[in-house]
């Protein structure tokens, strides 16, 4: 007695999967054409664009490349200048060959700190500094 009813709702969903199988697809309504009516010429898409060329030029270097030379040349100017400060010739002869290599950035790094000085002292020694970088 109690396997009747879940055999009746199995054969129930058998039966109506089957009605659905068989019954015809619905049909949507399509506008009819009348022989007023004028027939639509497909239109060409128009032509892909020409593919860009593969070559690129050479990407600039990351800034962060320019910043750590940038902070390695501070750091040797800073080193630098305190070799001039204190009479300090071996450091400061080893630390001009490394400095003469980019002579452009280091004298532009000498002449900012001569105009950011504020006092007297810190003065002289950026010129100091900046005439010893020339020679």
């Amino acid at each position: 007695m109690l396997t009747l009813p879940p055999a009746a709702v199995l054969l129930l969903g058998v039966a109506a999967w089957a009605a659905r199988r068989d019954a015809p697809a619905p049909v949507r309504p399509t506008a009819k054409r009348t022989a007023a009516s004028p027939v639509e010429e497909p239109v060409a898409p128009a032509p892909a664009p020409a593919p860009a060329p593969r070559r690129r030029a050479p990407a600039p270097p990351p800034p962060t490349v320019h910043l750590s030379d940038e902070a390695r040349l501070r750091a040797v100017y800073q080193s630098y200048r305190v070799a001039v400060a204190t009479g300090d010739d071996v450091t400061r002869d080893a630390l001009h060959e490394t400095l003469t290599r980019e002579r452009a950035a280091a004298l532009w790094l000498a002449q900012e700190d001569v105009n950011d000085s504020e006092e007297d002292v810190q003065r002289e020694i950026a010129r100091k500094t900046l005439e010893t970088l020339r020679r």
